[in-house]
């Protein structure tokens, strides 16, 4: 539907004026009547061009504005309102007198009186917010809670259409389904989730969070969407990375082991002192290269496992100690080593833990103190029992942690970037797994570090 100028007196006295004025018609949203400066305004060649404008993707909220507008003008003032327009889908900023109009056939209509708005007239929130949502890198849409859209960003029709459900952004409709009932319940959600895509596969980490229809002042919920597909990938890759890393090591280094092992028991009597020294250098580098393969695999593991999983089972602190101090023996021979136990050892106060793990943690601690202390060097290894909690702690007198390297001490493949750590390979996944085994068992592990030396202690709950 159309207006002409002769169908009303007023439209060719408005036609005349330098002020850009239009109607909308409210229901479908199309523009129906413009003067010559609001063709301008909505820079339109023509009135034929701008009254063929597509509008069936207008959002509900457009409607459901026009709506509210018309409702508040009928009352008898005229509205001011400053909004932006998106005539050729860029932003113009315009105040707005807003005034409703008899269409014919009874349709609700709004005569609009538009004026450009220079950048320092606009008020800063709405500007904030239009030019936030508009080209923020992300998906943005807000949905009533039926996840009916009522409005989207560039970003989110560019993604998934000009008109489009909430439902759209899944795959699996039952993550979609979650996500409605919390926002019924008014609760937040958030989810990584692989986006219907019509090229390669596209992960997305999706926001939903309550809120309210400015316009109709119902129960609604905004939408973001990160693309995180390029992470996900990483991931997918270091993930196969370690896997093969881990099993091609394996494989080789039994044979390489076994045929040391056989030299070293069966001909060590006939092997040159030189040639001895050789082969067990080599063995000891084949155990390191196997402690890299099997924490390589433990955190392949504890990743697809969504983190570690225990079997616990009453057991001793002491006798883990003293095993682990066994295990080290080869690289412990250097120090002067002291293990401090209870007094009433052989009253233990009882514990539940995976044995196991607990061994590799304090195995891992003790190999982490013996690389970095001195030859000839001291360690103290000792257990007390504090209240309800057992704590263990290995004490080197070493260089110390450098201040810059402290906050970073337990992540993933970290190793402080010193002569020492260049002289004392390690994988720098030790302290991080060492971690995750004590979290697992809700213990709590820290450090103490200065010039003269460093502490690792753990504390584990004990049974009651």
């Amino acid at each position: 539907m159309s207006l002409q100028s002769h169908d009303d007196p007023q439209l060719t006295l408005l036609s005349r004026l330098n002020t850009a004025i239009w109607i909308s018609d409210v229901e479908s949203t199309k523009i129906v009547w413009a003067n010559p400066s609001a063709l301008r305004l909505w820079l339109a060649d023509s009135l034929e061009e701008l009254l063929s404008r597509d509008t069936s993707d207008a959002s509900e909220t457009a409607r459901q504005t026009l709506q509210h507008l018309h409702t508040k003008a009928s009352a008898g003032k005229t509205i001011l309102a400053q909004r932006p327009i998106y005539p050729k889908g860029e932003p113009i900023f315009i105040e707005m007198h807003i005034n409703t109009y008899a269409l014919p056939e009874g349709r609700k209509g709004l005569l609009i009186e538009g004026r450009h708005l220079e950048q320092d007239l606009i008020a800063p929130q709405v500007l904030q917010r239009a030019e936030a949502t508009r080209y923020a890198p992300i998906c943005i849409s807000t949905h009533s809670l039926d996840g009916t859209l009522l409005t989207a960003n560039t970003k989110a029709r560019s993604c998934l259409g000009n008109t489009f459900h909430f439902r759209d952004y899944f795959i699996d409709q039952s993550i979609c389904a979650q996500a409605l009932q919390a926002m019924r319940e008014k609760k937040p959600f958030s989810v990584e989730i692989e986006v219907p895509s019509e090229k390669e596969k596209m992960w997305g980490a999706l926001q939903a969070h309550p809120t309210l229809d400015p316009v109709s002042g119902k129960d609604a919920f905004v939408v973001s969407l990160l693309d995180i597909t390029e992470r996900i990938e990483a991931d997918r890759m270091k993930d196969e990375f370690i896997s093969v890393i881990s099993h091609e090591l394996r494989t080789p280094l039994t044979s390489i082991r076994g045929a040391l092992a056989l030299l070293e028991t069966v001909h060590s009597q006939k092997l040159p002192p030189s040639v001895s020294k050789l082969t067990q250098l080599a063995t000891r580098n084949c155990v390191r290269l196997q402690n890299l393969a099997d924490d390589l695999l433990n955190i392949k593991q504890w990743l697809h496992q969504g983190g570690l999983i225990l079997h616990k089972k009453p057991c001793k602190l002491s006798i883990l100690l003293k095993r682990s101090l066994e295990l080290n023996s080869p690289l412990l021979n250097a120090h002067n080593i002291q293990l401090i136990l209870p007094p009433d050892a052989e009253m233990e106060r009882p514990i539940e833990a995976d044995s196991p793990r607990l061994l590799q943690a304090m195995t891992n601690l003790l190999a982490n103190a013996a690389k970095f202390t001195p030859k000839g060097g001291h360690i103290k290894v000792s257990l007390q029992y504090q209240d309800d909690l057992a704590k263990i702690s290995v004490e080197d007198n070493g260089p110390g942690i450098p201040d810059s390297f402290q906050d970073r001490i337990f992540g993933k493949f970290e190793r402080a970037n010193s002569q020492l750590t260049r002289e004392r390979q390690g994988t720098g996944l030790g302290l991080h797994i060492t971690k995750n085994i004590i979290l697992a068992h809700e213990g709590h592990i820290d450090f103490v570090s200065s010039d003269d030396g460093t502490t690792f202690f753990f504390e584990l709950p004990l049974t009651t």
